[in-house]
């Protein structure tokens, strides 16, 4: 079992960096759970999944405060380079499978083995989440489970993975996936991810009361 001070680290880890975020950015808190704008369907053999930009934005975010030490060092771009590339993208496994070394399968060829996603690192500072589009598609149909509200779930379980435990994510020099994760790094992730969705709803849910509004954050998951 973790321990409550363990669980009270990732939720103050989570809040401060959504609090700077939200802040910073002046964006709505239930944005970040939205879908995209131009529509949530994977189009098959697409290179990039669609997600909601404000996601993007924070996950981005996340990326430049994780390393905030190491850009301009080694081989991590400079800061202001950084801020100018997709630091972190969700990606299908279909066409990660055909261009990136190691390709990114834990399982069958073309799976990622019964997980829904896979985090890599492309180089220094610049990470994907490669989702296994079909078993989603599948699993989802059989659960009757939204797939882009699914999809998000497991990109914010792979963000939680990078800011609580990246220094043991990686064992070889990039390009490479990560290493197969132990139980807690496990409920360091999904407990960081559900924070950032708690968040979200209650941020929500406060905005409307204060606006002498039904409460009506239930609606965003």
């Amino acid at each position: 079992m973790s321990s409550p001070n363990l669980i009270q680290d990732i939720a103050l880890r989570a809040e401060l960096l959504f609090r700077d975020h939200v802040l910073c950015k002046l964006v709505s808190p239930s944005s970040l759970l939205l879908p995209p704008s131009s529509g949530a369907d994977v189009t098959p053999g697409a290179s990039y999944v669609p997600l909601n930009d404000a996601l993007l934005d924070f996950a981005h975010d996340v990326v430049l405060e994780v390393h905030a030490r190491n850009w301009g060092s080694g081989t991590y771009p400079a800061r202001e380079r950084a801020q100018t590339l997709p630091l972190f993208l969700g990606w299908s496994i279909d066409a990660a499978s055909m261009f990136l070394n190691p390709p990114p399968k834990v399982g069958p060829p073309g799976s990622l083995g019964g997980y829904g996603a896979w985090l890599y690192i492309a180089t220094p500072g610049i990470y994907y989440v490669i989702f296994d589009e079909p078993e989603i598609r599948r699993r989802c149909g059989q659960l009757k489970k939204n797939e882009y509200e699914t999809r998000t779930k497991l990109f914010l379980h792979e963000l939680g993975h990078l800011v609580k435990d990246q220094s043991q994510l990686f064992d070889v020099t990039p390009p490479s996936r990560a290493v197969p994760a132990d139980p807690l790094m496990e409920l360091h992730a999904w407990c960081f991810a559900g924070i950032l969705v708690g968040l979200c709803a209650g941020c929500s849910a406060a905005g409307m009361r204060h606006a002498d509004s039904p409460d009506r954050a239930w609606e965003l998951w």
